[in-house]
């Protein structure tokens, strides 16, 4: 099985690529969890780590989910939310340590 988001380590900057070019990196749930679970991990290595990149693989950043996550995140209009889906992800990502100075 393919990684969805890729990480590779270099001189204390971290790339996590996301890694469905064939797909524009289109967010989905497995997507979701693997950020998740590389942000997890950087928690514990701001002593190796100074600085995190995100991009994406060939041609495009990132475009639209592709399909609602495995738990949906209820809606009012009955649909479901990506912002909903990213619930874990974004604020790990915000509390990520930022240079001072």
């Amino acid at each position: 099985m393919t990684e969805r988001v890729t990480r590779r380590d270099a001189e204390g900057l971290c790339t996590l690529m996301l890694n469905r070019p064939d797909k524009l990196n289109a967010l989905d749930t497995p997507v979701f969890e693997e950020l998740d679970a590389h942000l997890a991990a950087l928690e514990g290595e701001t002593g190796q780590i100074g600085c995190v990149v995100l991009r994406g693989a060939g041609r495009g950043f990132i475009s639209s989910p592709t399909e609602p996550p495995a738990s949906p995140i209820p809606m009012a209009s009955g649909g479901w939310s990506a912002r909903g889906a990213c619930r874990n992800v974004c604020p790990a990502a915000s509390a990520c340590p930022r240079p001072s100075g």
